[in-house]
């Protein structure tokens, strides 16, 4: 993510609101959801995002490989993208 006022990449995490999403400026309870109030380190610019777990990365011992497993579906997926070592 980018702050939208300078462009910066780097935001840090100030407070995290386990399992609720803010809407029309009420907080609901979400079980699959977290809030988090991030600042962007630049300029200090707070915004709030919302994180949900999609899915986990497993390692497969017989086939040395890792696979993505929707935590929605269960379905499995190859996983490999060049950025994860």
């Amino acid at each position: 993510m980018q702050c939208t006022k300078c462009g910066h990449e780097k935001l840090s995490v100030i407070k995290v609101e386990r399992n609720r999403i803010r809407r029309n400026g009420i907080w609901i309870v979400a079980n699959d959801k977290d809030t988090r109030i991030v600042v962007c380190d630049n300029c200090g610019k707070r915004y709030l995002t919302e994180t949900t777990l999609m899915s986990e990365v497993v390692f497969n011992t017989t086939t040395l490989k890792r696979y993505e497993k929707s935590v929605a579906s269960g379905q499995t997926f190859l996983f490999e993208p060049e950025y994860i070592q």
